[in-house]
């Protein structure tokens, strides 16, 4: 809102934007994108229906429990490429029922009932070369992290 000149001031903006979607409103607004486009009314509330599922959906658990102290983006990035969720090479084909989901945050409790992720596979073995990938771009701790900001910088144009 404040690049585009729409707000001048980042903390209305901040405000405008939480209440966008605290309120609803974006879901509707993106419902009408969608069906605009040629897709359902509901797609928010019915996306399930509508997107590719995968055939496995596997917990993956920390080796140790204990808080998420740390992730490895680039790592987590990699097992999404194994699933076949990301492309290898120009042309790969994208497989868009894989993925994760339910994704713990730095700072969460992490055990075995509370998994780093669920993955989404097409496949056991791929789900497995998964879940170890993704164990090895997380640790743990047993003291929770400082918290941090969600945005560490704004980079101002001048």
């Amino acid at each position: 809102l404040v690049v585009t000149g729409l707000e001048k001031d980042r903390s209305v903006a901040r405000q405008r934007t939480d209440d966008a979607v605290t309120s609803g409103k974006a879901a509707e607004v993106f419902d009408r994108m969608v069906h605009g486009l040629g897709g359902p009314t509901d797609f928010v509330a019915t996306y399930e229906e509508h997107l590719p599922q995968a055939k496995f959906k596997v917990p993956v658990f920390a080796a140790s429990t204990g808080y998420l102290v740390e992730t490895n983006a680039f790592r987590i990035g990699n097992a999404i490429i194994e699933l076949g969720g990301g492309r290898r090479k120009l042309g790969d084909e994208l497989d868009l029922s894989v993925g994760l989901s339910d994704v713990a945050a730095v700072g969460e409790y992490v055990d075995n009932e509370r998994p780093l992720a669920v993955i989404h596979a097409s496949s056991e073995d791929s789900a497995e070369r998964a879940a170890i990938m993704i164990r090895d771009a997380c640790d743990t701790s047993d003291s929770s992290p400082e918290e941090r900001p969600v945005i560490y910088e704004t980079i101002k144009a001048e």
